[in-house]
């Protein structure tokens, strides 16, 4: 009996153990670069404002939109009315009552054109009437309320929607940036954990050498040295690594236990870059690239939509100011009388306030005008930046590329050096680190050329380079 409770107890820790290490394997989720960036699309606080700002305006534009539509309402009333008889006496005086119920069903509808339709059904007891009014205003024709409230969300709506667009850009790009540097960071660490793999093979043949004395004890405490340099090297470059990865997790909202994959070929990226050196190729090679981004510079773009709204109030408002006439007509169907009116009105003293109105709507239509030739004029100075920028790419590419050629003698050399015995194995172990160095750097030039390329392209179109987001 106890042996088979004893075999029971195992099984059920065993099974714990199981459990426990699935769990764990579940916590310690992997994603890819796509995965990490949709999720931070979704998380991203600067995003998420102007997301929700622009649920806020399709929902006032439905709103506003609503107020065209048919509005019906229903009333219904119950009168009772006293009246006193005639026919009696004074002291006799009494009083008797009449009961009078009714409904009525109203609706309005409000048309683009001003035109305001409002017809009412009326029952009683007795009888039943319809009655139809219209009211149009005939001149000046300006535009409603509602239309310039509609017009102006739906600007408001575009300008937001372009908004979220190059915002989602850019956060993309700088998470990219951020994922090859984790990238060229986690070669480093693999240079350094080699270095520290040879350190210890060298000690080790050192102090053999000791043993029969072929080695000193300074050559002893020079490769004991140089391994405790390049653990240091190794543990620091790994408390740097997980900095920077806690760091780009919570720019993406992830938690601290998702493990991101880290691939120096990834297939997003290694597409990007093939569609960016066509486009910067492209466009190098292309006439007018200043008007290019002044059509596409998405600030230039909103500031033309303001422009519109502008010049749409301007004109409504110097409008206010001339004669108003308004028609209005009503049919009733009991009376069976059709009625028609004209009204004419006119402002003839505000205090002048109508003129302050135009005049202040007329300073800001200016300014708007002026703040895009001032922002034109940044832009044309961004665009020589950036090309200044491809252009000092290419010359440190190729100082790059030099530099990693020369490591590789330097080492050849350092290599020839030791086994000779003219240069102790630090100095060695130094020139190694270098040169592997230099084949990362040379990786890192040409990311940031990358990089770059990208930016310069997102400038010119403003949020059309990366798709899929």
């Amino acid at each position: 009996m106890n042996n088979k409770l004893v075999s029971g107890l195992l099984f059920l820790i065993i099974l714990i153990l199981i459990f426990s290490v699935n769990t764990e394997s579940l916590k310690a989720e992997s994603i890819s670069l796509e995965k990490a960036i949709e999720i931070g699309l979704d998380n991203n606080a600067k995003i998420e404002d102007v997301k929700n700002n622009l649920v806020q305006i399709k929902r006032n534009f439905e709103g506003v939109k609503a107020q065209k539509d048919w509005k019906i309402d229903l009333s219904a009333g119950y009168t009772h009315i006293f009246e006193e008889e005639d026919n009696l006496a004074l002291e006799n005086k009494s009083d008797s009552s009449i009961n009078q119920d009714s409904i009525s069903i109203t609706a309005n509808k409000l048309y683009d054109f001003g035109l305001s339709f409002n017809p009412t059904l009326t029952v009683t007891e007795d009888d039943e009437t319809i009655d139809f009014s219209l009211t149009q205003q005939l001149y000046p024709i300006t535009n409603s309320e509602l239309e310039n409230q509609l017009y102006n969300l739906e600007n408001n709506l575009i300008k937001t929607e372009q908004e979220l667009k190059d915002i989602k850009e850019s956060k993309v790009i700088t998470w990219i940036q951020s994922y090859l540097n984790i990238v060229r960071m986690e070669e480093r660490k693999t240079i350094y954990s080699e270095s520290v793999k040879k350190a210890e093979d060298n000690l080790a043949k050192v102090k053999k050498e000791k043993e029969i004395g072929e080695a000193g004890e300074q050559q002893l405490l020079t490769v004991k040295y140089s391994l405790e340099d390049a653990k240091y090297r190794l543990k620091e470059q790994r408390y740097n690594i997980d900095e920077r990865k806690n760091s780009f997790k919570n720019e993406l909202g992830l938690n601290s236990e998702t493990n991101i994959i880290f691939k120096a070929d990834n297939e997003l990226i290694a597409n990007l870059k093939e569609k960016t050196n066509e486009l910067t190729t492209e466009y190098l090679n292309s006439e007018g690239l200043l008007k290019l981004v002044e059509k596409n510079n998405s600030s230039l773009q909103a500031n033309k939509i303001d422009r519109k709204i502008l010049e749409r109030e301007l004109k409504n408002l110097k409008k206010e100011d001339d004669l108003k006439v308004r028609i209005s007509g009503d049919y009733d169907t009991l009376s069976e009388n059709l009625t028609a009116t004209i009204n004419l009105s006119y402002n003839l003293y505000d205090g002048g306030k109508h003129e302050i109105d135009v005049e202040s709507k007329k300073d800001s239509l200016e300014n708007n005008i002026n703040n895009y030739e001032d922002k034109l004029k940044e832009l044309k100075l961004e665009l020589e930046n950036h090309l200044n920028t491809l252009s000092l790419d290419k010359d440190k590419l190729a100082k790059e590329e030099l530099n990693y050629q020369k490591s590789k003698n330097d080492l050849d050399i350092s290599q020839i050096k030791y086994d000779r015995g003219t240069i102790d194995y630090l100095e060695y172990q130094d020139t190694w680190i270098k040169t592997r160095e230099a084949g990362i750097n040379l990786k890192s030039v040409k990311d940031t050329i990358f990089i770059n390329k990208l930016k310069f392209i997102n400038f010119v179109r403003s949020g059309n380079i990366i798709g899929g987001f």
